[in-house]
């Protein structure tokens, strides 16, 4: 996962939105659709030999690192808040319960999970 966060731009916010966080339109950085291969070629993505976009930033090792730090720990919080019997979203005390394919907080009904409990 480390070497796909290392080769995107840190604004790239996936292509199925119109603007990337800066608010630069992927339209118009992308390549030509001269090549069935390349119509989604953006400069956002290392691997591109595109160098068109000026707000392109890459992110160091160490920023990718202390993310995924923060998404270990986030996640962390999250089941353990769900182990002791607390909903991770309120806080409140809840217990499971199954509505089809999901596993929701009761009585708050937030959302925890897809699957079973």
């Amino acid at each position: 996962m480390e070497d796909r966060e290392l080769s995107r731009c840190v604004y790239f916010n996936g292509l199925q939105n119109k603007n990337c966080k800066e608010g630069v339109s992927y339209e118009s950085v992308r390549a030509p659709a001269l090549e069935a291969n390349r119509a989604w070629d953006v400069p956002c993505i290392h691997r591109s030999d595109l160098d068109n976009c000026e707000q392109r930033v890459f992110p160091t090792p160490e920023q990718v690192e202390a993310d995924d730090r923060a998404v270990r720990e986030h996640l962390g919080e999250f089941l353990s808040a769900m182990s002791s019997g607390e909903c991770p979203h309120c806080h409140q005390p809840m217990k499971k319960k199954q509505v089809g394919p999901c596993v929701y907080a009761d009585p708050c009904g937030h959302r925890l999970y897809q699957g079973q409990i």
